[in-house]
């Protein structure tokens, strides 16, 4: 099944499709540091068959093996049996928790520095 977005896609690349961005990263990355504390080091890959409005998405070890496939609509686990279908349903990369935390940031708006400090003082 051909996908609708590039094989190599990341959350970076879908994020201007994302209705609320920071949002969904910051569910991923809850969903990922759950899994870190059950498995160690973990690495997030996207599914790249939809849209990209919502993608699935899987968390897997370093070494690539699948812990569990994740529906993007609602950030809850698929059910088994249907976890793992196909590879070519999955992004050829991964990000790892300091790549979905360095995204959050980028998204984010933030303040200049000038207009913190006029803050502070008025």
């Amino acid at each position: 099944m051909s996908g609708t977005l590039l094989k190599d896609a990341t959350l970076r690349d879908v994020r201007s499709m994302l209705p609320k961005a920071e949002s969904f990263v910051r569910k991923v990355l809850g969903v990922l540091l759950q899994h870190k504390r059950a498995h160690g080091s973990v690495m997030m890959r996207l599914g790249i068959t939809g849209t990209g409005q919502a993608p699935n998405y899987r968390i897997e070890t370093e070494a690539g093996e699948p812990i569990v496939a994740i529906d993007g609509a609602n950030h809850e686990p698929w059910p088994e049996g249907a976890r793992f279908e196909g590879p070519e349903n999955w992004s050829s990369a991964t990000m790892s928790e300091e790549d979905i935390k360095a995204l959050i940031g980028e998204i984010r708006p933030f303040a200049p520095k000038a207009e913190l400090t006029q803050r502070t003082r008025g």
